[in-house]
C-alpha cells in the first residue's frame, strides 16, 4: 500500500544534518553556525556566560570543497538557504547536478521512488554558500491513516525543582549521568562518560522524534535502532557541536517503522568529557482507516427479495414497544457519550498544546501535511540585544555577496518571499514581519510590510530573484541637543500658570528640524 505522505522540516543546526570538515568553525575552514541576534561581539569565550542563542539560525562557509549530507526514506526534498549559480553541486545517490539556486530554493527532487536516499551538497567554489533547512516528504504509516502524537519528557521535575529520570528511560554505563541541569526550565538527562548509553523502547508508532540541545561541550554520538527501519540500517554516528546554546534540536529521527513492532533505541556517548543529552521523545503513530463494510454482515444470505416463511410472521406489541424503548434509551445514551467524549477531547489538546513540540500544518509541497516545531531556527529574542547587528569583521569579508552582488540570505519564513513552486501550494506563513539578509554588512532585519523599503528579496546572477544589493550608508551628520534652561521661579501667591520643562519632540528622531 501507499505510504501516508508527510512533509517534515529538518533545520540547520539538526546533528543528523552531516556537516564536513566540521559543522561549526572557521568560516573559510568549515562550517559555521551563525544566529541573526546572536552578534560575535556578545560571545563570551571563557564561558562564564552560557551564550544562549537568540534569533534565527542558518549554516555558512566560503570553502571549496565543503558538504553536507542528509539521509532519508521519503519522495521528496528540498533544500533551503543561498548560493552561487555553479559555485556547488547537489548529488542524490551519487547522481551530481551543479547548483543553481532560485530565490531562497538550494536544490529540490521531487518525484522519487520511495526509497532510502542520500542527497550530498559539496561547494566548489570559495564563494559563500548558506544552508538553512531541508523539508522532506517522506510516510509515516499508510495512505488514508489517522495520526496520533505522544511527547515523552525524558526528566520528571517535582514542584520544589527536584528531578528524576523518567522510567520510560534507562542508562548504561559509568556514566555520571544527571538531570539537573536546568531542570526548572529545559530538563534533560545527560551524561559525559564515553561509551555511556541512555536508552528506551516504544512501540505502536511511525515515527520517531528525538530532542535535546546542543553547545561547545557536546560532540559525537553514535544512535542505534534495533530492528533496523528507514535509513537506520545501522548504528548512525552525529555531532552536535555549536559554539551556540540552543534548546531543541532534533538529534536523531526516523519514519517508515512498523506500528506493530517494539523498537529499541540506544544513544551512545563517544567522546570522554563531552556532554549528549535527550529531553523529550516524540511518537507519531499512524492508525489504519477502518475498512469499508457495506454489504457485509446479514448480506451473506439470499440477496433476490424472497423470505422465508418464518420472515412474515409479526411480533408482539409489547415486543415492538420493548425494542423501540431500548433503541431511543441506546441512542441518548449514544449522544450523551459523544457530548463527553468531544469535551474530553478538546481537554486533552489544550493540555497537550501547553507542551507541544509540533502540530499537523497543511503541506508545502504535492498535498503532503507536515509538522511545524518549535525549533532552534527560531530561538527567543534575548532582551540584552536589538535586531538587526553587523557580523564582525572576520565573517563579512569577501564571498559575502553572490556573484549578481545581490543579499546572498533570504529567510525561507518571510511571509512575503516568492516561490518556484506552482501557486496552487500553500506556502507556510510568518506572524514576524521581518525577514533576514545576509550581507556584507551582516546579517539584516527588514520589514515586510507591503511598501516597506526594507531590503528586498534573495537575487543574483542566475537566482531570478528582483532584490538588489542593499545601499550604501549615508553619511550621518551630528548635532548635540541644547539643554532648554531652568524652570523660572515664581513666587507660589502670584503665580498665573504652572511652568513645566519641555517633553521629549518626537521630530527629533525623525530628523526634522
Amino acid at each position: 500500500m501507499a505510504p501516508n505522505a508527510y512533509n517534515i522540516t529538518v533545520l540547520d543546526q539538526s546533528p543528523t544534518v552531516v556537516y564536513s570538515p566540521y559543522r561549526d568553525g572557521p568560516l573559510d575552514s568549515s562550517w559555521r553556525v551563525i544566529y541573526s541576534n546572536s552578534p560575535e561581539s556578545s560571545y563570551d569565550a571563557t564561558h562564564t556566560n552560557e551564550n544562549l542563542s537568540s534569533g534565527t539560525s542558518l549554516h555558512s562557509t566560503t570553502l571549496s570543497g565543503a558538504s553536507l549530507q542528509i539521509d532519508f526514506k521519503g519522495t521528496a526534498i528540498y533544500l533551503y538557504g543561498s548560493g552561487t549559480a555553479d559555485a556547488y553541486t547537489t548529488s542524490l545517490d551519487g547522481k551530481a547536478t551543479s547548483g543553481s539556486p532560485s530565490d531562497d530554493l538550494l536544490a529540490s527532487y521531487t518525484g522519487l521512488d520511495y526509497a532510502s536516499h542520500s542527497l550530498v551538497l559539496t561547494t566548489t567554489q570559495n564563494s559563500q554558500l548558506n544552508f538553512t533547512s531541508a523539508l522532506l516528504t517522506v510516510g509515516i504509516g499508510e495512505a488514508g491513516a489517522s495520526i496520533n502524537k505522544t511527547t515523552i519528557g525524558a526528566v520528571n521535575v517535582a514542584s520544589d525543582g527536584s528531578s528524576a529520570l523518567n522510567s520510560y528511560f534507562t542508562t548504561s554505563g559509568n556514566g555520571p549521568f544527571s538531570t539537573d541541569h536546568d531542570a526548572t526550565g529545559y530538563p534533560r538527562i545527560d551524561t559525559t562518560g564515553d561509551g555511556s548509553k541512555i536508552m528506551f523502547e516504544f512501540n505502536s508508532a511511525s515515527a520517531l522524534f528525538v530532542y535535546g540541545t546542543t553547545n561547545y561541550d557536546h560532540d559525537i554520538y553514535s544512535v542505534s535502532l534495533n530492528p533496523t527501519a528507514g535509513v537506520s540500517t545501522s548504528s548512525r554516528t552525529f555531532n552536535d557541536t555549536s559554539r551556540w546554546f540552543a534548546y531543541d534540536n532534533l538529534v536523531y529521527w526516523e519514519t517508515d517503522l512498523n506500528r506493530s513492532l517494539t523498537y529499541q533505541v540506544t544513544f551512545t556517548n563517544l567522546a570522554e568529557g563531552k556532554y549528549m543529552d535527550i529531553h523529550a521523545v516524540t511518537l507519531y503513530d499512524a492508525v489504519p482507516g477502518s475498512s469499508d463494510s457495506s454489504g457485509s454482515g446479514s448480506g451473506s444470505g439470499d440477496n433476490n427479495g424472497s423470505s422465508s416463511g418464518s420472515s412474515s410472521s409479526s411480533l408482539p406489541t409489547g415486543a415492538i414497544v420493548g425494542i423501540a424503548v431500548g433503541a431511543a434509551v441506546a441512542l441518548a445514551a449514544g449522544f450523551m457519550f459523544l457530548f463527553w467524549w468531544r469535551r474530553h477531547l478538546k481537554k486533552k489538546q489544550h493540555i497537550q498544546s501547553q507542551y507541544d513540540y509540533g502540530t499537523p500544518m497543511q503541506g508545502l509541497h504535492g498535498g503532503a501535511p507536515g509538522f511545524t516545531t518549535y525549533s532552534p531556527h527560531s530561538q527567543p529574542l534575548l532582551s540584552g540585544y536589538v535586531e538587526p547587528f553587523v557580523l564582525p569583521a572576520s565573517l563579512s569579508g569577501a564571498g559575502a555577496r553572490t556573484a549578481g552582488g545581490a543579499s546572498s540570505y533570504h529567510s525561507k519564513y518571510d511571509s512575503s518571499q516568492s516561490t518556484s513552486f506552482s501557486d496552487s501550494i500553500p506556502t507556510l506563513q510568518s506572524s514576524s514581519r521581518l525577514s533576514y539578509h545576509l550581507t556584507q554588512d551582516g546579517l539584516r532585519a527588514s520589514s515586510s510590510e507591503p511598501g516597506s523599503s526594507g531590503v528586498a528579496g534573495f537575487a543574483g546572477a542566475g537566482a531570478g530573484g528582483k532584490g538588489g544589493p542593499p545601499p550604501e550608508p549615508r553619511p550621518r551628520q551630528v548635532r548635540q541637543e541644547t539643554d532648554a534652561g531652568p524652570v523660572p521661579l515664581v513666587d507660589h501667591d502670584d503665580r498665573q500658570e504652572d511652568v513645566l520643562p519641555p517633553g521629549y519632540n518626537p521630530a527629533w528622531m525623525a530628523g526634522e528640524r
